[in-house]
C-alpha cells in the first residue's frame, strides 16, 4: 500500500466526517451542548516553539549547514519547505555540501520511493528528510526531536488577493510531527527578514502563545541539550 495515499486519504476522510457530523448534529439536535477546543489550547506545550531571523534564504542554508555539522547529538530532523522544487533544490545544495539528505514529496515522486524513505526514516536509517506539506498531517513518530520551518507556513488571504499572511493550522500541524506520545520536541522557524516578523505576530496572536526567538545556533544547542536531553 502506498503510505503517503493512506495519509491523504485519511486526511480527507476526517474533514468529510468533520464537516457532516457536525452539520447533523446541528441539523437534528438543536438543543445539544457542543463543546470546541480553544485554538490557543491547541498549542503543544511538550514543543519548545522557537524562531530564528536569518535575513535571507542564503543565511538559512548556513544556519543549517551548521546545525547539521553541530557536534550535539544529531536526532531525526524533518525540515518543511513550501514548494517541491526547493525540495530538490534544497536536498542538492545540503548533498553538496558532504550531508547525507532524503527527500519527501507528493505528485512528483513515485510511491514506491515515497515509501521506502518512510520506512528508512521511521527506522533510522534515514536521519534528515526535506519535505512539503505533505509529511504535515497524520505522521506521527516519537523520536522526531526537531521540526524546522524552513520557509514560514503561508496562505493567501482570499483566491483574489496576493496577500500572504501566516497559516496558524499548518504551522501547528508541522511543529506537531514532534513532541509526538508525551515525549519532547522542538519546533524551529527560520525567517527571511524582518518582514517576516509579522508572520510570528500573527501566529502569536492566533494560538495566545509566545514564541522564543534565538539569535545563534549556539542557543539551538543550549535549547536541544536543556529541553530535549537534560529535560528528561
Amino acid at each position: 500500500s502506498n503510505v503517503i495515499n493512506e495519509i491523504e486519504q485519511k486526511m480527507v476522510m476526517d474533514i468529510l466526517l468533520t464537516h457532516f457530523y457536525f452539520k447533523t448534529i446541528k441539523k437534528y439536535y438543536k438543543s445539544a451542548n457542543m463543546l470546541e477546543i480553544k485554538k490557543e489550547e491547541l498549542t503543544l506545550s511538550n514543543v519548545r516553539q522557537m524562531f530564528f531571523n536569518a535575513k535571507t534564504r542564503e543565511n538559512k542554508v548556513d544556519f543549517v549547514d551548521k546545525f547539521l555539522a553541530s557536534s550535539f547529538e544529531q536526532e531525526r530532523v524533518i525540515i518543511f519547505v513550501n514548494s517541491r522544487a526547493f525540495v530538490v533544490k534544497l536536498r542538492d545544495i545540503l548533498c553538496g555540501k558532504g550531508y547525507k539528505v532524503f527527500i519527501l514529496m507528493g505528485g512528483d515522486m513515485d510511491p514506491k520511493n515515497r515509501d521506502e524513505t518512510i520506512k528508512k526514516f521511521n527506522s533510522g536509517e534515514i536521519q534528515i528528510l526535506i519535505t512539503t506539506n505533505v509529511l504535515a498531517r497524520g505522521y506521527d513518530e516519537k523520536l522526531i526531536k526537531l521540526v524546522i520551518n524552513f520557509d514560514f507556513p503561508v496562505k493567501k488571504v482570499d483566491l483574489k488577493s496576493r496577500k500572504l499572511v501566516a497559516d496558524p493550522e499548518t504551522y501547528l500541524h508541522r511543529i506537531g510531527r514532534t513532541g509526538r506520545f508525551g515525549t519532547k520536541g522542538i519546533g524551529l522557524t527560520l525567517l527571511s527578514g524582518d518582514n517576516e516578523l509579522e508572520y510570528i505576530k500573527q501566529i502569536e496572536d492566533y494560538y495566545k502563545n509566545q514564541l522564543h526567538e534565538i539569535k545563534s545556533i549556539e542557543e539551538l544547542e543550549k535549547e536541544y541539550k536543556e529541553f530535549l536531553i537534560q529535560g528528561y
